[in-house]
């Protein structure tokens, strides 16, 4: 090697470095915390994802952001009505404008999974640090704003909307205001909504390709053996059975404190 080469860091010391700082944890959705399921027996599944969550938060010291929506859809001022699933984008950027240093975004079916101790110690920097791709001679280390997990193994290597970490700064705010302004024709109502300008716009700018990361983190997987747990649409009848096993196993693992308190904030429809 020349002496006059210096050497990179690892790319887990590298991106372990870029997420320093105050780290908070969102959610989004439009139901109470603590609200029922619909047949009244046990808690909706985004209670129980929100209990994980907190304990997982309060396990690192950061803040869990529950933003609660007005209705089930928000709008664009232009373009009009669009799903809830859209309304994350504004509250990931009022997150970031909070002060924090990094926002987690999770999604209502996902979860940390806390119910492995490995994952559980695992702080939000350490997990994008496991879950970095390699560096190799195609895909050079560039300088992320924001971390997705992946589409594996269902859909292939693509950027995945239920669980991504963003660093504050000029460029995330960049790109969720693109993300947010795109236009989104029937995906604006239709599935797969946001995440389909993620993957077939958002991910294809040249000046975005650097600031996006694809984590080789299955959250998706149907065996969740990743830090973090999708409980995805195609799962829907598993959601509250594995939530409530894993909340079970959480509790017989995590040590005695205090309940977590979450930091609560309405989103209104109109952002």
């Amino acid at each position: 090697r020349p002496a006059n080469r210096v050497p990179r860091p690892p790319p887990r010391l590298f991106a372990s470095a870029m997420l320093s700082g105050r780290v908070a944890i969102l959610m989004v959705d439009d139901r109470e915390v603590g609200s029922p399921s619909p047949s009244g027996t046990t808690l909706a599944y985004p209670s129980l994802a929100f209990a994980l969550n907190a304990e997982y938060a309060c396990s690192h010291g950061y803040d869990l952001l529950y933003y609660r929506m007005v209705g089930p859809s928000c709008s664009h001022a232009t373009q009009g009505e669009r799903h809830g699933s859209y309304c994350k984008l504004p509250a990931i950027a009022h997150a970031l404008g909070r002060g924090y240093d990094a926002v987690a975004f999770i999604d209502s079916d996902s979860y940390f999974r806390i119910d492995v101790p490995r994952f559980r110690n695992m702080s939000v920097p350490q997990l994008v640090a496991e879950y970095s791709p390699p560096l190799t001679a195609t895909a050079p280390r560039g300088s992320p704003s924001a971390w997705f997990a992946c589409d594996l193994p269902q859909l292939g290597d693509r950027p995945n909307g239920g669980f991504h970490v963003w660093r504050a700064g000029e460029m995330a705010k960049a790109l969720l205001a693109h993300w947010w302004h795109a236009p989104a024709g029937r995906f604006a109502t239709e599935h797969d909504f946001e995440q389909h300008v993620l993957q077939w716009q958002l991910h294809h700018l040249a000046a975005a390709i650097p600031a996006l990361a694809t984590l080789q983190l299955k959250a998706m997987a149907d065996t969740f053996a990743h830090a973090v747990a999708h409980v995805d649409h195609t799962k829907a009848e598993r959601r509250r059975p594995l939530l409530a096993a894993a909340l079970l196993r959480a509790s017989l693992e995590a040590p005695a404190r205090p309940a977590p308190a979450a930091l609560m904030s309405p989103l209104a429809s109109s952002h």
